[in-house]
């Protein structure tokens, strides 16, 4: 099978990752240079709302400002972003299907979550951050074949090629 790496699929989804990884960076900064009403960053902090508790106390603050997402999330994100650059790194394409994969790297989070609720050891930022980042490195391996390989077929589809023809005004 043909390698995406360094291909246009490949680029177009290391690039989406990247951009979403990067917003995560730019709301804290751009809260610390916006003007005193902060509309727009406040509304980037209101859309990471709907996927992210963003409790303070489970964050990660730069620029004096916190992420829009916690520590876990933020784990999982740059953890995904790592994962998709190591992709590059596997000698072969590597598909996971079923539960168990999923359920391999979710263990980490699953066991920090169980200590802390039961009080036999208490989440930090770093656990948080460092479990949320071997899931969401897991997922990358997981998914991206999977990803850059539909990239491809849309991309590579003759709609897209050609573009959608015009009636002529003859």
């Amino acid at each position: 099978m043909k390698s995406h790496i360094g291909s246009a699929p490949y680029i177009v989804y290391l690039t989406a990752v990247a951009l979403w990884c990067g917003m995560l960076l730019f709301v804290p900064f751009l809260t610390s240079i916006e003007h005193q009403s902060h509309t727009l960053s406040q509304s980037l902090y209101q859309a990471y709302s709907h996927i992210c508790h963003q409790y303070e106390s489970r964050s990660v603050f730069i620029y004096g400002h916190k992420l829009p997402v916690c520590a876990r999330c933020t784990g999982i994100y740059s953890g995904y972003f790592i994962g998709s650059i190591a992709i590059f790194c596997l000698k072969r394409k590597w598909y996971a299907r079923g539960f168990i994969p999923w359920f391999v790297i979710a263990l980490p989070m699953i066991i920090d979550v169980f200590l802390n609720s039961t009080g036999l050891h208490a989440s930090t930022i770093c656990t948080r951050m460092s479990t949320g980042m071997i899931f969401g490195a897991g997922a990358a391996v997981i998914l991206s074949w999977t990803i850059i390989e539909g990239i491809n077929e849309l991309i590579s589809h003759p709609l897209f090629m050609k573009g959608v023809p015009h009636e002529s005004k003859t």
